[in-house]
């Protein structure tokens, strides 16, 4: 899960500055601003904080980024840092020289660190993460508040109508209610995490972004090699139940495609299946808007607003995308706002925060 702040921000400008200086100096490239000079192409560098319980550092090919783990913003000495950047561009000029034919740590990894100079300190680059045996009464407490609010997700599919609106109506207030608690409380820090991973967006993923997004949380479309990622930015807490949900959306949106075709033979081709998943997004979006009073307008838009200065402080640029479906097919839509106004979200198969990816 990737973490933002102006504090954070801060510290990455100051190392991306070294890491600059480190191409300048130890590895002799051209650089400009950002960017260096490789084979007649500048290249960009990006690098971005993450929390993981092993993982220290990264190269991703696809976004040219360079991850650093939140424990070296925390706490670590500035040559260490250093040395991890060393370590992980390496990894970028190799993926560079050679694509991804070789192994991570292989011959061709070493020998290129050795012809900068950079010895077992900087190929090796293992560092001992801090594993915290015991976690903060904050934390415990956060880890309830989700547990409670997937309990009420779950018993919103009860057979007893009354008992269903209520569980649903607890749900969302519960988090409307924890979500102003934490804008009051905390610093600004953005999340952003990794939920799906294809090649093209279809109308499905769009659909389950919609719906995510009554989550408060903000669902963006981020375009890398050959590939487009659906990435959620929020509180941490927040994003755990996105996940949550759109894992459930996942599958849940198929079965009831196949239960309503199997009803109406004549429903054929994807443009109807594609109106169909549009109608569950807008039936869906206002059975939740139905159990909204008007006293929670003022919340709502102090969540609003705290998310989209989250999305400022994680991206520069960005795309929410918009759903558009070419011959749209009114009958699917129609049956598809039927099952959105009855959709409610089960326990889901655990994720793990590892991305999913869509077929």
């Amino acid at each position: 899960m990737k973490i933002y702040s102006e504090n954070i921000n801060r510290f990455l400008n100051h190392y991306l500055k070294e890491l600059i200086n480190i191409l300048k100096v130890e590895v002799k490239l051209q650089t400009k601003r950002t960017r260096f000079l490789f084979n007649g192409y500048f290249y960009p560098v990006n690098l971005v904080l993450f929390e993981h319980a092993s993982t220290i550092g990264y190269f991703d090919s696809r976004y040219y980024q360079i991850g650093l783990n939140k424990i070296l913003f925390l706490k670590s000495q500035k040559e260490v840092i250093k040395n991890i950047l060393r370590h992980e561009f390496a990894h970028y000029l190799c993926y560079l020289k050679f694509g991804d034919s070789i192994q991570t740590h292989g011959i061709e990894y070493r020998d290129l660190c050795k012809s900068l100079d950079w010895q077992k300190d900087v190929f090796a680059a293992k560092v001992d993460l801090e594993v915290e045996n015991s976690k903060v009464d904050a934390d415990l407490f956060n880890q309830k508040i989700i547990e409670k609010i997937k309990k009420l997700m779950s018993l919103a599919d009860s057979s007893n109508q009354h008992e269903s609106e209520q569980a649903t109506v607890k749900a969302n207030q519960l988090m409307l209610k924890y979500n102003l608690e934490r804008i009051d409380d905390e610093s600004n820090v953005a999340y952003v995490e990794e939920i799906f991973k294809v090649k093209k967006i279809n109308a499905k993923l769009r659909c389950i972004s919609e719906i995510l997004h009554e989550f408060y949380v903000f669902p963006i479309f981020n375009y890398g090699k050959g590939e487009v990622t659906l990435e959620v930015t929020g509180l941490k807490e927040n994003i755990e139940i996105a996940v949550y949900v759109a894992n459930f959306l996942d599958t849940e949106f198929e079965r009831l495609w196949r239960h309503t075709k199997k009803a109406n033979p004549h429903l054929k081709g994807i443009s109807k299946k594609n109106s169909f998943m549009r109608g569950i997004s807008i039936g869906y979006k206002e059975k939740i808007k139905s159990f909204k009073s008007s006293s929670d307008q003022r919340g709502l838009i102090k969540i609003e607003n705290n998310l989209n200065s989250l999305v400022k402080l994680a991206f520069k640029r960005f795309s929410k995308g918009s759903i558009s479906i070419s011959n749209e097919c009114g009958e699917s839509k129609k049956l598809g706002k039927i099952a959105g106004n009855n959709l409610t979200i089960h326990p889901a198969v655990k994720s793990n925060f590892k991305p999913l990816f869509l077929n």
